[in-house]
């Protein structure tokens, strides 16, 4: 003869409300983490001066067009960009000699170090996982 159990379960919805708060804020946190940290390893080029096809083209202060666009936060999305018209260019061309006097790492593609399969992956890990637990009190 098979014996039956009941259960009832209880979400506490105000601890939940909680996580979920913290878990927003810890991505909000994550993505300025991600931006002092290319601005730190000065890998984004001053501006968009760089040398190709023979000659020198100079422009404006990319590292001063950087933001973090949070407004998705709450769908897990965070945005990490560059906001000059000449941006998406540079980052997606790495064959152009970038100028290393203001930023001695200065590259295309940046951002690629700190991707999902970058060489920083797991401090952005580690990043998040802190921030997460400071703020849920974990």
């Amino acid at each position: 003869m098979m014996k039956y159990a009941n259960s009832r379960v209880v979400l506490n919805q105000s601890a939940l409300n909680k996580i979920t708060k913290a878990a927003t804020t810890a991505l909000s946190m994550t993505g300025d983490y991600i931006l002092g940290e290319v601005v730190e390893k000065q890998v984004v080029p001053f501006g968009d001066s760089f040398e190709y096809g023979g000659k020198t083209h100079q422009g404006g202060t990319l590292q001063d067009s950087r933001y973090v666009n949070k407004k998705q936060s709450s769908q897990g999305h965070v945005i990490v960009g560059f906001n000059a018209p000449y941006a998406r260019r540079l980052y997606f061309h790495p064959e152009y000699n970038f100028r290393k006097v203001d930023n001695p790492n200065a590259k295309g593609k940046w951002l690629e170090d700190w991707s999902e399969k970058g060489k920083y992956a797991k401090e952005v890990e580690a990043a998040y996982g802190y921030f997460l637990k400071k703020l849920g009190g974990l």
